[in-house]
């Protein structure tokens, strides 16, 4: 959950992170459920604190939405985070070799 809440800090995107891992495959049921259950409370007419209070009822919700999403990002495995956040070194296809080249002319003759 620490590095959720770092992730949160630092991480200018935060509104396309979370729906692109959501529907990623590798990040485990258990991790998106945080997710779904923040939503859940949201929506739900049932609050910690009811609405009607000036400031504090909305406190409650914005609470339940850090927590959820730091917990949700701090579940999520660091390979998936680091290539849907675009930290990872990623080509077209998602993959990067990394090494030296020469160029060779082909009318010279090998010596």
């Amino acid at each position: 959950m620490l590095r959720g809440i770092f992730l949160l800090i630092r991480s200018p995107g935060l509104l396309r992170l979370i729906p692109r891992l959501m529907f990623d495959g590798r990040v485990p049921m258990g991790a998106k459920l945080f997710v779904v259950g923040a939503i859940v409370y949201l929506v739900s007419p049932i609050d910690l604190l009811p609405d009607m209070l000036p400031i504090r009822g909305r406190l409650d919700d914005i609470l339940v939405l850090l927590i959820s999403a730091a917990s949700f990002l701090g579940a999520t495995p660091k390979e998936v985070l680091d290539e849907r956040n675009g930290d990872g070194k990623q080509g077209p296809e998602g993959h990067v070799i990394e090494g030296t080249y020469r160029v060779e002319d082909d009318d010279e003759p090998e010596e």
